[in-house]
């Protein structure tokens, strides 16, 4: 190949990393500027006063929760250095998305191809669901940010078989654990990520000391949380307040986003597994049959870790009690987009585009799909953010109107669980649930604040008149979050 040649190469397989770029950091800014939204529904509040309350009160808070604290530990982390604001707050889901772009940039698209990164960077920037779960202060992002990491760990360890093995094993360790202790549904999805490992291992013949020394220490230091898992899904089996569960279709829109989506990515990975099978069958040379086993069985780890999970949430469901929703199944989303992306590229390698324009075709192929599903989802990310700025300045305007001393008691009626949305607005606060309000009064205090619904003010009123309180209010019909009739009453005794 002469010179110029060479030079139009360079320029030609230069665009697709140009454009992959320039529309990953158009997909990360749409959301960006979405940070400072003060915009807190009940499961994000109970997430803030979980982050603020100390190390061990946390874990204390949540053994009795659905939920494992690593998530928690990472947002306390993330708001210590950032500080106690909404931002740093709802950065514990963009720096994990932010992440997760990094990963297709880089390893994804060095080692499997631009489908699988255009993909991942659409796909992870505008699902319904995505637009959502980058900007909520919930485990979602992370663990979908986590499961990724961990599944590209495991797939080092199936095809570097050069340098420093003993990292590679440590690394895969570590996210390992911190995915099992970010979703309980997590925890499934990493038990089958160990099983295919060890089946790897034995299969080949190869590190099988150092696979059952790793599943050892996995297996011990899930260990201290095992007991809380199971019992809490004993306790959610008695008073779950989900009136069904999710099924397949729905489950699968989850990660794919709608059925025109989902279908042909599942099409698209059978064939990916498929084709890996045909070309192990037919190769002879022991180490290419070894590498072809390598990519064989990562597809089908990464199919088994979303259907396993699946799959034992609808049987716990179907037999014990519904217990599965789809948004369980949105952290192992980044293993279908990553197989569907594969899926792009083997299908175009089995179409045999030239090598010299290949790397163009599948950039082209999957920024179009991207780019539709940015299109398509438009108009529900412009309905979330008009709703959510709408909510947050409503929500600012409301807090600038009252002032709540550090150290006050205050009850509220809206709240999740043991904590409440008040807790999250009105930091250094005792807040309490309503239910709880008699209960304290009968050491009849002094003085404490109400933060309450505007239509059960009136009652409420009455009620502390009776027990000698003098009601003002102090702010009526705010927005807090996403709750809109807002008042804020002081109380304080005759």
């Amino acid at each position: 190949m002469n010179s110029k040649k060479r030079f139009d190469n360079k320029i030609v397989n230069g665009i697709p990393m140009i454009v992959l770029v320039l529309f990953t950091l158009v997909m990360a800014s749409s959301h960006f500027f979405r940070l400072p939204y003060n915009v807190f529904w009940v499961d994000t509040a109970f997430s803030v006063d979980l982050i603020r309350l100390p190390l061990k009160e946390m874990l204390a808070a949540t053994a009795v929760n659905e939920h494992p604290p690593f998530y928690y530990i990472f947002g306390k982390i993330v708001v210590t250095l950032l500080g106690d604001h909404p931002y740093a707050f709802r950065a514990t889901a963009f720096i994990p998305y932010v992440l997760i772009l990094v990963l297709a940039l880089t390893y994804v698209r060095k080692n499997f191809g631009y489908a699988p990164a255009f993909i991942i960077v659409g796909f992870s920037s505008f699902t319904p669901t995505s637009i959502v779960y980058v900007m909520e202060t919930r485990m979602y992002e992370l663990g979908c940010f986590l499961t990724l990491a961990s599944f590209i760990a495991m797939h080092i360890l199936f095809t570097r078989k050069k340098g420093n093995r003993t990292i590679y094993w440590i690394c895969f360790y570590l996210l390992s654990i911190m995915t099992a202790y970010t979703h309980y549904y997590l925890t499934i999805a990493v038990c089958v990520m160990y099983l295919c490992v060890i089946i790897y291992c034995i299969k080949e013949k190869s590190e099988l000391k150092i696979c059952f020394i790793v599943s050892a220490l996995a297996i011990v230091s899930y260990l201290p949380w095992l007991g809380v898992m199971l019992n809490n899904f004993g306790v959610r089996a008695g008073d779950w307040w989900a009136g069904g569960y999710s099924h397949f279709d729905e489950t699968m829109r989850e990660i794919f986003a709608v059925k025109r989506y989902y279908i042909p990515a599942l099409i698209l990975m059978a064939f990916s597994l498929i084709k890996a099978f045909l070309s192990l069958k037919k190769e002879n040379d022991k180490s290419r049959k070894s590498e072809y086993f390598g990519k064989f069985w990562f597809l089908i780890s990464g199919i088994l870790m979303i259907f396993v999970t699946f799959g034992v949430g609808a049987v716990v469901s179907e037999l014990v009690r519904p217990l599965f929703l789809s948004r369980y199944i949105y952290p192992l989303a980044s293993i279908g987009w990553l197989l569907f992306g594969i899926g792009i590229e083997d299908l175009l390698d089995t179409i045999k585009p030239g090598a010299y324009m290949k790397p163009s075709v599948s950039a082209a192929v999957s920024f179009a799909i991207a780019l539709s599903l940015r299109v398509m989802c438009n108009t529900i990310l412009l309905e979330n953010i008009d709703y959510q700025s709408e909510a947050s300045k409503l929500t600012n305007e409301f807090l600038e109107t009252v002032s709540i001393p550090e150290g006050s008691t205050v009850y509220s009626d809206m709240e999740q669980e043991e904590f409440t949305i008040a807790g999250c607005y009105f930091p250094g606060t005792e807040v309490y649930m309503e239910n709880a309000m008699f209960f304290y009064l009968e050491p009849a205090q002094d003085e404490f604040y109400l933060v309450w619904k505007d239509s059960e003010v009136d009652t409420a009123a009455q009620n502390l008149n009776n027990y000698g309180y003098e009601v003002t209010s102090m702010a009526e019909g705010g927005t807090l979050g996403m709750q809109g009739g807002v008042c804020v009453l002081f109380c304080r005794k005759y």
